[in-house]
């Protein structure tokens, strides 16, 4: 959070693109589904460590039952991530460039700072950890055992460092673009 404060108090430009829904948006589709991951991180650690796919007790039964309601959050969350970037994609190529003088182009939007083409590259890195966890859960739930449970579950802890990293990188790049009303909009 001390970089948000750090954003604000140093650009005050920063406040007049927080006022444009487009990037209201982009920015809570990424903290909250960041929120849901962080808790989910958390579950993932315990059951890695107690899970065991042999064993039929009460306690197996319940890790079944919570991971199979987890991961049905989770897919949730990533697939509100994969539509995120469909939804970057436009408002960087579209929205953005209605609003930043200079920029005609997501090439011109995407280069205006030192975070969007950082920013592009880490949503689409994190689209294969996405797709890799949603394509194993899939085939997970189909088997009778759970085999690759604790696979998916791993999957989680760099999905979280990726997702945290998009959100740090998205307040970045959003934070230091200038809307057009700025005299320093075309810099």
């Amino acid at each position: 959070m001390a970089f948000l404060l750090q954003l604000i108090t140093q650009k005050p430009d920063f406040l007049k693109m927080l006022r444009d829904e487009w990037v209201i948006v982009q920015l809570l589709i990424q903290t909250g589904g960041l929120g849901l991951l962080l808790g989910a991180t958390v579950f993932s650690f315990r059951l890695i460590r107690t899970w065991s796919e042999n064993h039929h007790s009460e306690v197996q039964i319940r890790l079944e039952r919570q991971s199979y309601l987890l991961g049905a959050v989770l897919a949730l969350v990533f697939w509100s991530q994969a539509l995120s970037l469909l939804f970057f994609l436009h408002t960087v190529n579209v929205h953005l460039t209605e609003q930043i003088e200079g920029a005609m182009c997501a090439k011109g939007i995407l280069g205006l700072n030192d975070f969007g083409y950082p920013l592009l590259f880490l949503k689409l890195l994190a689209l294969g950890f996405y797709s890799l966890y949603l394509i194993s859960n899939h085939f997970d739930n189909r088997e009778p055992g759970y085999p690759l449970t604790p696979f998916k579950f791993w999957l989680v802890f760099p999905a979280t460092v990726l997702l945290a990293l998009d959100v740090y990188l998205g307040f970045q790049f959003l934070g230091t673009s200038r809307p057009a009303s700025s005299p320093l909009a075309a810099v």
